[in-house]
């Protein structure tokens, strides 16, 4: 597909950096404000329940994918989508701004108050932030040629990686006994400095010089749009391989949270190896990131999709025998094969978030292309609702059963990808 900006290279190069720029913002943001730590922690501080701590993940994550196929008739009639993103970012930016006040609230309402005030505000973040990720890909499937967009996602989460050691750090600092600041003033810090990032990070994507749809169609109601979804789900083989094996990918995700609980509590390793292996996972990203997105450009998304494949395959049978030869198997031994274990996970997360994307916009073409997105996103994203299943297994067979699973899932997801046809091909066909 033709990229036409009106100003060539230079502009792909100019619309590339801003890109990349907003992605470490985002990286920055979203680490400061991380559901499986900062945000189960504050929720804690506040007196949540257990089902109240585990809400945290599943409103950032489904809050992105569920939303895109409801938006996607308008996405699809629009010329552009860029003032769409900026229209949303105001209902977005709003709810980080209370969040960022939510911590000053106690005191002056109960615990339980203040915690619903955040609650609500964030589920409107995050279902914004899901309304605002389909206007975002049509403007970079628009400004980003194909064959530089695993490079163009590759440098965003590299940087994304970098920003999130800082902000890490912030974290560490805020938030650890005896620090400068305590509650609620270290949760408002952390927020706001969210906030600022996200205000900062949605400018960036601003300047992008989106060119108008060279065809436009007329605007489509919810329920023609819905139409539409399940013609195309029935009649896309190609879609439904690959949302088959972004499924699979995500069964074989769901038993990463298990995995720190498990060596723990099973293997008998100690908790201050948690720090080791999410050293080795960040380092591990950050080098498959940079090496991945360069590679894409080269190779393309298939052998970096069966690349993820083989890690998460990999990943899971390595637990499984750690967890079948625990007995057997010195702390040094467990402790190595944990080790190994998060190496593979930053490979296999590095290569989703890079060619899994950029495969997705590959599939969709240019004709419908809102519509594809729109349905794949949401599927994926009652995916990851569904995959809070998990630990319902865990309670009633055990983490080695779900280990198993993953296995399993991970073999299917490598056995989706080789059927997945080239757009290229399916055309020509």
């Amino acid at each position: 597909m033709q990229i036409d900006h009106g100003v060539g290279e230079q502009g792909i190069r100019r619309d590339f950096r801003l890109g990349v720029i907003n992605g470490a913002l985002f990286g920055l943001a979203e680490t400061l404000t991380d559901p499986a730590l900062v945000l189960v922690a504050f929720v804690v501080a506040l007196g949540g329940s257990p089902l109240l701590v585990g809400l945290a993940a599943p409103i950032r994550n489904a809050g992105w994918y569920l939303p895109q196929l409801l938006i996607s008739g308008r996405t699809q009639s629009a010329p552009r989508t860029l003032p769409i993103y900026a229209r949303v970012a105001v209902l977005r930016l709003a709810g980080w701004g209370v969040i960022a006040v939510t911590p000053l609230l106690l005191g002056r309402l109960s615990p339980g108050a203040v915690l619903a005030v955040f609650l609500v505000a964030f589920f409107v973040a995050e279902s914004a932030a899901g309304v605002a990720g389909l206007p975002f890909l049509e403007v970079v499937s628009k400004v980003i040629p194909p064959g530089r967009r695993g490079e163009f996602f590759g440098w965003r989460l590299t940087l994304a990686g970098a920003a999130g050691i800082v902000a890490g750090w912030l974290v560490h600092e805020l938030l650890r006994d005896g620090g400068a600041v305590g509650l609620p003033l270290n949760y408002s810090a952390l927020f706001f400095l969210a906030f600022l990032a996200y205000v900062v990070a949605m400018t960036v994507f601003f300047s992008v010089g989106e060119p108008a749809k060279a065809h436009t169609v007329r605007g489509i109601a919810l329920s023609e749009q819905l139409r539409s979804a399940r013609g195309l789900w029935a009649h896309d083989s190609n879609l439904r391989r690959f949302l088959y094996m972004r499924l699979a990918l995500i069964v074989t995700g769901a038993a990463v949270p298990f995995y720190t609980l498990y060596a723990q509590r099973e293997l008998g390793l100690p908790v201050e190896e948690i720090g080791v292996y999410l050293t080795v996972y960040t380092g591990t990203s950050l080098v498959a990131n940079l090496a991945i997105g360069r590679l894409t450009r080269r190779l393309g998304d298939r052998p970096i999709m069966r690349l993820s494949g083989w890690a998460s395959l990999f990943m899971s049978l390595v637990v499984i025998a750690l967890g079948v030869f625990a007995a057997r198997a010195g702390v040094r031994w467990l402790n190595a094969g944990m080790i190994v274990v998060y190496a593979l996970l930053g490979v296999r997360e590095a290569g989703i978030g890079i060619a899994g994307m950029s495969m997705l916009l590959e599939l969709a073409g240019e004709k419908g292309r809102s519509l594809y997105l729109g349905l794949a996103n949401s599927v994926m994203g009652l995916g990851l609702l569904a995959s809070a299943a998990s630990g319902v297994l865990v309670e009633l067979a055990g983490s080695l059963a779900l280990f198993v699973v993953a296995a399993l899932a991970s073999a299917g997801a490598l056995w989706f990808i080789e059927r997945i046809r080239d757009p290229a091909i399916q055309e020509a066909a």
